[in-house]
């Protein structure tokens, strides 16, 4: 992660900005838009590329549909592309896209603003939340996540495809696409790979076959012994504690009781990337009047959501860092609202490193609090969060003795 001086309000109008992006497909430019935390960003992702070039030599097309507009569903991961290409392509359909990142979002609102000759709908929601049937699917699986939440999304697709309809899988070959395609064999009467290019694999779903739905829920035991936690498969650290959480939880426990007395008796404590709750549930137990848990991803909502119980202090959104996705709760995140931010900040977006996006965190937290607020970091011990709080009022490692993988940050906001 490259450090910057920039100060907190410029890296937060950075992440905010949505750039311009062009993919290629054939004779056609798409323009899209794309921002950080956006899978491919600053470019386009490599499945859009290898997707690109089975449309163009006529190996991947939508299905022929009578009666009615074609029913389609961009599971893309990428912001508004498929109801963009079907403008430029004269496709007429009426588009879903199911977004599970609230970057994401944010970037499909704009490009699908300047879409013109197709109907589109964008919907915040994981695969299994879309009613069906389509005619036609496009789904790049999240095989970040893990394989379960791979099957998962597979069967969903299955279930949302119309008898005659057909699905097109993009994946990496080093992402499990053969793997994959060996699975949908067994949901789909027919799986054909209809392009290679450079590692990726554009192949098409025909026949979904009848079977259950397959559960997305997964649990573990509480790092606390108060019972099992509830997670959607795939959000982040959804079927064990984090260890970096947990060692946020042993620093925050030892030094909270080392400073009994100092600073507020009941914070309003800002969990910012909140994954499955585990840091806003120990807030919670320590006393905190309220507690915001914030994530970019959709499943991690929907598990905190889950794990927090409809505790009254607890209050979980959707939102690109400080921006929630509903526009109507960004109060709850304004500037200066919060005493006290836990986080345990990413740097990765799909497996890419994308150092702007933990500098990002740096720079959220910084604003989420009032002056003299404190922001509690864990972070892998070989980045250099430690110029990034330089500007800071203060900062101290205050790491659990023994550590040696997560350094443990507490850091003020000057006066």
């Amino acid at each position: 992660m490259e450090p910057s001086a920039a100060p907190a309000a410029t890296l937060l109008e950075e992440h905010a900005r949505r750039s311009p992006v062009t993919w290629r497909v054939g004779d056609l430019d798409v323009e899209l838009r794309t921002k950080v935390g956006v899978r491919g960003h600053p470019g386009v992702d490599g499945a859009l590329s290898a997707l690109g070039e089975a449309l163009r030599r006529g190996r991947a097309r939508p299905p022929t549909v009578s009666g009615g507009a074609l029913r389609a569903l961009d599971l893309t991961g990428a912001p508004g592309a498929m109801p963009s290409w079907a403008a430029a392509a004269g496709v007429e359909a009426d588009w879903t896209v199911a977004l599970s990142s609230a970057a994401a979002l944010a970037a499909a609102r704009q490009v699908l603003d300047a879409v013109r000759g197709t109907a589109a709908t964008l919907t915040a929601a994981l695969p299994w939340e879309v009613s069906g049937p389509f005619d036609w699917i496009v789904w790049r699986p999240p095989a970040d996540r893990g394989v379960r939440r791979v099957r998962v999304e597979l069967a969903a697709v299955a279930a949302a495809l119309a008898p005659g309809g057909a699905a097109l899988l993009l994946q990496h070959k080093d992402e499990g696409a053969q793997r994959c395609e060996r699975e949908a064999a067994g949901v789909f009467a027919e799986v054909e790979t209809v392009e290679r290019s450079s590692g990726w694999r554009v192949s098409e779903l025909r026949g979904p076959l009848p079977g259950p739905p397959v559960d997305p829920w997964v649990a573990f035991e509480a790092p606390d012994d108060t019972g099992v936690v509830r997670a959607i498969v795939g959000a982040f650290a959804a079927e064990k504690v984090d260890p970096g959480t947990a060692v946020l939880l042993r620093a925050l426990a030892d030094r909270r009781a080392a400073m009994a007395g100092e600073g507020p008796a009941a914070p309003r404590v800002l969990d910012l990337g909140c994954g499955t709750g585990l840091l806003a549930r120990a807030a919670l137990a320590a006393g905190a009047r309220e507690v915001v848990a914030v994530d970019d991803d959709l499943a991690a909502v929907r598990s905190a959501s889950a794990q927090l119980g409809g505790d009254p202090r607890a209050v979980v959104l959707h939102a690109d860092l400080l921006r929630p996705v509903d526009p109507a709760r960004a109060p709850l995140l304004g500037a200066g609202s919060c005493d006290e931010v836990w986080c345990n900040p990413p740097f990765h977006v799909g497996r890419q490193v994308v150092g702007a996006l933990s500098r990002a965190f740096v720079a959220a937290a910084h604003q989420a609090l009032r002056p003299g607020g404190v922001a509690w970091f864990v972070v892998n011990r070989a980045l250099p969060y430690e110029r990034e709080l330089a500007a800071w009022g203060a900062h101290a490692d205050v790491t659990p003795e023994g550590e040696r993988a997560f350094t443990v940050w507490r850091a003020v906001r000057g006066r």
